[in-house]
């Protein structure tokens, strides 16, 4: 097998999978031609240092081409260095594009997975501590070493395993990015807290849980606890991020917030959610909240 070396200078990381030989989706395949499967469920997590500010990630994929069952390992360099030319504005949709990953795999209606969920609380709770760090000195090693090995830790599956996730608030940024000019992560700060709003009064424990354990919420009835999570959140990505949190803050003073239900369930089905199952009249309500 060849091994070739990339360097990546983006925030966000490659998830380490390994992949089956069918039902492939596209990543990135205008570019690389490089086809991942949407089959996750075996991961393989591996990081082996190279020196104290380099990892090195062994992810299998699959070339475009002739039927082949021939895989190559590509080793990805996440050098922090490489990040600190990045505008104030992509580090902070990055940040919360990482934040966001981890949430997705957090609410899940799971039980008794309190290891998994003790990881994504830490990785939060690194998170905001590291993050006005980076955007108060953009040169800050430490701190961009920091939020890069989170966004790693993120996105490459550990935190999804042994659990359903819910990806509904990824699925309604889509469809705004889909028909506006909106960075993924900016759009992210404007659904998820609008998704947390509804879940306040829907299903509200595991929210208030999150409050409690990242941001020592001391509040026992959970929906109370739950709209202080929210509020909370809020508050980090306009405050310390500088993201937007209405869609009049995104640039759309008119969302086509029909068309937008009518995308995400043509492309997601009746049903949405792994957490709480939406329709569309939920999604609707969920849009409307960023309004």
């Amino acid at each position: 097998m060849n091994i070739k070396k990339l360097t990546i200078a983006l925030a966000t990381a490659a998830a380490a999978i390994s992949c089956s030989e069918t039902d492939y989706m596209t990543f990135d395949s205008a570019d690389s031609g490089v086809y991942f499967t949407k089959d996750t469920l075996t991961y393989s997590f591996s990081v082996t240092p190279i020196e104290i500010k380099t990892y090195t990630y062994h992810v299998p994929f699959r070339i475009m081409g002739p039927t082949s069952k021939e895989q190559r390992k590509v080793s990805f360099i996440i050098d922090p260095a490489l990040t600190v030319s990045l505008p104030p504005y992509h580090t902070a949709c990055g940040i919360t594009d990482m934040m966001a990953h981890i949430l997705e795999r957090y609410f899940s209606p799971t039980a008794d997975v309190e290891v998994t969920d003790r990881l994504a609380e830490g990785l939060l709770m690194a998170i905001i501590d590291e993050a006005p760090k980076v955007m108060a000195s953009p040169d800050n090693y430490q701190a961009r070493a920091n939020i890069t090995w989170a966004s790693t830790m993120a996105h490459n599956g550990i935190l999804g395993c042994g659990r359903v996730e819910d990806w509904t608030s990824h699925a309604m940024e889509h469809e705004i990015s889909a028909l506006y000019d909106v960075a993924h992560g900016a759009g992210l700060a404007v659904v998820f807290p609008a998704w947390l709003t509804f879940m306040v009064d829907h299903k509200p424990a595991k929210v208030a849980q999150l409050g409690r354990r990242i941001f020592a919420i001391d509040i026992a009835d959970d929906r109370l606890a739950a709209i202080e999570t929210v509020a909370r959140l809020k508050a980090f990505f306009k405050v310390v991020l500088g993201m937007p949190s209405t869609f009049a803050e995104l640039g759309i003073a008119e969302p086509d917030i029909d068309a937008m239900v009518r995308g995400l369930h043509k492309v997601k089905g009746e049903m949405v959610g792994g957490y709480y199952k939406l329709n569309s009249s939920d999604t609707r309500s969920i849009y409307r909240m960023m309004l």
